[in-house]
């Protein structure tokens, strides 16, 4: 618990002073203070680099996913014998990240938005499913065809995630692969043309 609050607490003022720079540096309309930050925290970087900084809410995506995902635990962990209270805060966190995504679109690539937004709306399909049978456990509600046709929409919910995942997989590597290809290709060209002006008579 102590090494992740310091590892949370170093992830906002990394986000905190990285903001705080790149204000002063507009304001002077020197680069070079943003330059020199990001220079000094390469390593801590890769946690920021994926997302827009526009705003401080947009680059702490990380920040926001793994407190959401530590909340979860909390409530299966601590609220097993409230269910209904237990389903309704987690599908309450799964709208708000949904809400988070469309509206603040922190991610630069439009391909790990749309990653991204897929697996919250097949979780958020799960959460609404795992509401109702909550619901009608309060409400002492049998509904045996109900459940049956819930429990093979979660199912098919499940195919389609993992499905969707092997999809955003192979197009991950296709586009990896086009980028090697691609560098290699620009490689060759440059050796190209090196070779031919070193045979050109001084």
């Amino acid at each position: 618990i102590v090494i992740m609050l310091i590892c949370f607490c170093s992830h906002i003022c990394l986000l905190k002073k990285y903001h705080k720079i790149k204000h002063r540096s507009k304001e002077t309309k020197n680069e070079a203070l943003l330059i020199r930050f990001v220079d000094r925290h390469k390593g801590n970087f890769v946690l920021l680099k994926e997302f827009k900084d526009n705003l401080f809410i947009q680059q702490a995506f990380l920040l926001l996913l793994t407190a959401r995902d530590l909340a979860f635990s909390l409530i299966l962990s601590t609220m097993f014998l409230h269910p209904l209270v237990q389903t309704l805060l987690i599908l309450i966190m799964n709208l708000a990240m949904v809400a988070y995504l469309l509206l603040r679109r922190p991610f630069d690539s439009l391909f790990d938005a749309t990653q991204q937004l897929f697996y919250e709306i097949i979780t958020l399909s799960v959460n609404v499913s795992i509401l109702i049978m909550a619901i009608m456990d309060a409400v002492h509600s049998i509904g045996f065809q109900f459940r049956k046709d819930l429990g093979k929409f979660l199912i098919i919910m499940n195919l389609i995630f993992n499905f969707g995942t092997l999809g955003f997989m192979l197009v991950k590597g296709f586009m990896l692969f086009k980028e090697i290809y691609e560098s290699y290709k620009a490689k060759k060209k440059l050796k190209r043309s090196k070779s031919k002006l070193s045979d050109l008579p001084i």
